[in-house]
């Protein structure tokens, strides 16, 4: 499994343990397309994405998962370059 790795395979840099937070219930949009999973997979496999929680709703909000910073760098680049109106459709408002 990719979290269990200590070193991030693409940057060459060591994983940090973050709390990150759990989804439930079927997901659809960009983050589940066929060409950011591909991304994603090949590009930022240790990004600070939600984690699926499936189905069924269980008490668990959040959950540690090794994240690289490099990975979380080159996932906002992506979405910057590709996706700026999605970005932009999923940022908080400023107050």
């Amino acid at each position: 499994m990719a979290d269990d790795a200590e070193v991030c395979e693409v940057h060459g840099c060591p994983v940090q343990c973050r709390s990150v937070r759990v989804v439930y219930g079927l997901r659809r949009g960009l983050k589940q397309s066929p060409g950011y999973l591909g991304a994603r997979r090949k590009r930022f496999p240790h990004c600070d994405d939600w984690i699926n929680g499936v189905c069924v709703v269980r008490e668990a909000r959040s959950r540690a998962k090794r994240v690289c910073p490099q990975c979380v760098a080159a996932r906002d680049a992506l979405l910057r370059e590709q996706h700026a109106s999605w970005l932009r459709s999923h940022q908080p408002e400023s107050v």
